[in-house]
């Protein structure tokens, strides 16, 4: 800190490019800054850092950022929200990486990215592409998915919430 920071009031924080910080001046969001050397207040100025090596951008001030200031979270994170009848595929430069269930949101770093979504319409039925549920098991995102296996001679019978939707013939689904 020079004499001239001391005697304006401010502080230096330096970030890395992988980090981002969230600056609060007296309880309001004031910005978001990226990398670089920066001058903020030292009175009634609070800051909170963010490792994007954990691109999820998870705060208690998830909701009141984006009602109050749209602005810094569009600018700065990219959502995702599924529907009552859709699943989505959050990929991170070009490789799967979460499952985002029905009627869920998830923030993450846009700067972490490059980001896209895959979606997924349940409503013609819950049951996901071969190649696609292949993809979520080599990326180890398998919580989503039930797989089961009908054995030789044997029928099975799906039922989604309590209700039979169709016979499953034997081999693995």
């Amino acid at each position: 800190m020079t004499l001239i920071d001391f005697v304006m009031g401010r502080r230096m924080l330096t970030l890395t490019e992988t980090e981002r910080a969230l600056v609060m001046r007296k309880g309001r969001f004031d910005t978001i800054l990226g990398p670089g050397r920066h001058g903020i207040a030292r009175r009634n100025t609070d800051v909170l850092r963010f490792d994007m090596s954990e691109p999820h951008f998870k705060s208690d001030y998830i909701d009141a950022l984006v009602k109050t200031r749209p602005d810094l979270a569009h600018a700065h994170l990219t959502e995702v929200r599924t529907g009552t009848d859709e699943v989505a595929i959050l990929n991170r430069d070009g490789r799967a990486c979460e499952v985002v269930t029905s009627d869920q949101r998830t923030f993450v770093w846009t700067d972490a990215g490059p980001w896209t979504v895959d979606r997924i319409d349940l409503t013609e039925g819950h049951e996901v592409p071969v190649a696609l549920a292949q993809r979520l098991m080599r990326s180890g995102l398998t919580r989503a998915l039930t797989s089961t296996e009908v054995s030789a001679g044997h029928v099975g019978i799906l039922s989604i919430d309590g209700v039979v939707t169709r016979q499953l013939p034997s081999g693995t689904h």
